[in-house]
């Protein structure tokens, strides 16, 4: 039973403890998206490691080195960390949809493809791994500036990360990145992820639920959110007003 049980977590994608850790990486990351510089800025590359370490461990070491500040050697590590998975953050099969030439049909449309085999078919941690850096590449598209010469900054060095592009060609990189941008545009709509968009003028969430909307409020769905990542966060929670607010929730 044990090498079973070590058969099965040795194809899991991400630890538990890594999982935390990029998501607390990604939320560092999104407190700095007023640096212009975070994708193409100079690196250290002794810090990059250090992070990575840290991300592979999923200790309490991470918070130390983000107190240093390393905003551009986080992106990066985040970048590398996540190129050397055990397996593609995007399954294959998924991939498929944006790399085909796909003649004739409308960027939007191949981007809402994937979302919606993203969320049919990638499950657990990888899919709480894919939608938190998803949530990334939205606030970093979100806050990085354009103009009609350049389009949108979006860290194309990120498209590796997504996809398996084994081309030079300009041509289908400029495609493939178009299609990316509307999959980061479409994300926070087509996984429900948390934005200031889905705040109403009283400061509550709306969120599906057996096709229809409820109003949250913002401490219930960031609990809600919690306990999807972490099953065991709850057992750990004791304040008593976030507890009044979780008892009024269901999903």
């Amino acid at each position: 039973m044990g090498n079973q049980i070590d058969r099965i977590l040795s194809k899991q994608i991400i630890s538990e403890k890594s999982l935390t850790a990029v998501q607390e990486l990604v939320g560092f990351l999104k407190r700095h998206l007023h640096r212009r510089n975070i994708f193409q800025g100079a690196v250290d590359e002794n810090r990059i490691r250090k992070i990575i370490l840290e991300l592979q461990r999923g200790g309490t070491g991470l918070s130390n080195l983000l107190r240093q500040g390393w905003v551009v050697e986080s992106a990066a590590a985040l970048q590398r960390f996540l190129r050397n998975l055990k397996k593609p953050l995007v399954p294959p099969h998924i991939q498929a949809l944006a790399l085909d030439e796909n003649p004739g049909i409308a960027p939007e449309v191949v981007a809402q493809d994937v979302l919606g085999l993203v969320k049919q078919d990638v499950k657990g941690r990888q899919y709480h791994l894919v939608s938190s850096v998803l949530d990334f590449l939205y606030w970093v598209l979100k806050e990085t500036p354009t103009d009609e010469l350049t389009g949108c900054n979006v860290p194309i060095t990120m498209i590796p990360v997504f996809f398996n592009i084994q081309t030079n060609d300009p041509i289908h990189w400029r495609r493939i990145a178009t299609v990316f941008v509307e999959i980061i545009r479409m994300a926070p709509s087509e996984l429900n992820l948390l934005t200031e968009e889905n705040l109403n003028e009283d400061n509550l969430f709306l969120i599906p639920n057996a096709n229809l909307l409820r109003r949250v409020s913002v401490n219930q769905l960031l609990l809600l959110h919690l306990i999807q990542v972490d099953q065991h966060f709850i057992h750990n929670f004791r304040q008593p007003g976030y507890q009044r607010e979780l008892r009024t929730c269901y999903i």
